[in-house]
């Protein structure tokens, strides 16, 4: 998610969720501030720990 302070980012990540949990599915959210080397960071350590990362 770029922003979890924007209103629509996190509008969308809470219908998101609340969609799969319905679903049978646990979703992880990560900030990354629109940063490129947080989000880098957090898709090594979501691979790291066998994580699905849906890509």
């Amino acid at each position: 998610m770029p922003n979890a302070t924007n209103t629509y980012f996190a509008e969308l990540a809470r219908g998101v969720e609340d969609g799969c949990a319905k679903n049978g599915y646990c979703v992880f959210f990560c900030n990354s501030d629109d940063d490129p080397a947080k989000q880098r960071n957090y898709l090594r350590v979501l691979q790291e720990k066998s994580a699905s990362t849906g890509w």
